[in-house]
This record gives structure tokens, C-alpha cells and sequence, in this order.
């Protein structure tokens, strides 16, 4: 635990079992801001990775928690994945939200990158556990992001029309363009 002028910062471990022997999750909580985020790439710091509203002080962020709700939801309909590239016009970390203009989707069958239909945006939806990386497979700082920067989002979308639920997209891993 450390105070700062914001108020404390916790960083709190786990070790949960795994396949390959016991995995260490780090995870840091601000508050009373109501920040947290993960060490997703296991070097102690949290500099690199994303933080996001953590409303219930828990250390699980709201997006964590409404994609869980969104898997329960979307259950019975189609999921797939997505590779997107776009200029950022909106991006909003603590809210796990960002949307792409002028945006392409990565199409199979042609090898090549196509429009998305107009107006050209596409929304995805990212938490504390989504990797932000620059070329080369190197974290990046989100706060770095910029409006009008390239990004590439490799993610899942779902879709669940019979339930009436609007399809949504979930960043995995969100790149800078080389």
C-alpha cells in the first residue's frame, strides 16, 4: 500500500492454480478514484497497462464485469473473431471504450483489408486484462493513445439477434499500426 496525493494505491497478488503450475496475477487498485489494472505482462509494473472504473472497489473494472453479462446474454447467439484497423476518434480508458473511423475489418476470403460499411466507425468495448501493444509485441502505455492514431484491435464480437441484443465488439489486443 502507498498513499500519494490522490489518495492510496493497493497492489494486491494472487496465486491461482494453472495447467502448466500456479500463475501470479498482479492487480493495483487506486483510490478513491476507483482505478484498477492487471500486470498482464508479469514485469511489476503498471505503467504499460490499462486502468479502468472500478466502481465496486473490487478489483474486477465495470467492463470485466459487463462482459461476463454479456457472455450470459449472447449465449444462444453467434460470436466470432475480429481484426479491425481505424483512425481512434474516441478513447475513454477509464470507461474501456473506444471507436474507430475510417475503419477497415480483415477479410478471410480476399486476403485484404475492406471497408466497414458507412458511416465507417466501429465501437469496441476493452478491460484491465486487454493487452496494448506496439509493433515489435511491445506493451505500450495507453495513455499514449491519441485521437487519429491507426490502431489494428484483434477482439470477439457477439451478436444475438433473436434476443434483440445489438451486436458488440470486445478488444482482446489492441496494436499500433507500424
Amino acid at each position: 500500500m502507498a498513499s500519494t496525493e490522490g489518495g492510496v494505491t493497493l497492489d494486491l497478488f494472487a496465486e491461482l492454480p494453472g495447467m502448466d503450475g500456479p500463475e501470479i496475477l498482479r492487480s493495483q487498485l487506486v483510490l478513491p478514484a476507483g482505478l484498477v489494472s492487471y500486470d498482464t505482462d508479469g514485469d511489476a509494473s503498471y505503467i504499460d497497462q490499462p486502468r479502468l472504473r472500478d466502481s465496486n472497489f473490487d478489483s474486477v473494472s465495470d467492463k470485466r464485469i459487463e462482459l461476463v453479462i454479456d457472455e450470459r446474454d449472447y449465449a444462444g447467439g453467434t460470436q466470432g473473431a475480429t481484426l479491425h484497423r481505424g483512425k481512434v476518434e474516441l478513447f475513454d480508458q477509464a470507461a474501456g471504450y473506444l471507436v474507430l473511423s475510417d475503419a477497415d475489418y480483415w477479410d478471410e476470403d480476399f486476403g485484404d483489408w475492406t471497408p466497414v460499411p458507412f458511416p465507417r466507425e466501429i465501437a469496441y468495448n476493452f478491460h484491465e486484462l486487454t493487452e496494448f501493444r506496439e509493433p515489435g509485441m511491445t506493451f505500450v502505455n495507453p495513455d499514449t493513445i491519441t485521437i487519429g492514431e491507426e490502431l489494428v484491435v484483434e477482439g470477439l464480437f457477439l451478436s444475438n439477434l433473436v434476443e434483440g441484443l445489438p451486436r458488440k465488439h470486445w478488444a482482446g489486443v489492441i496494436n499500433r499500426s507500424e
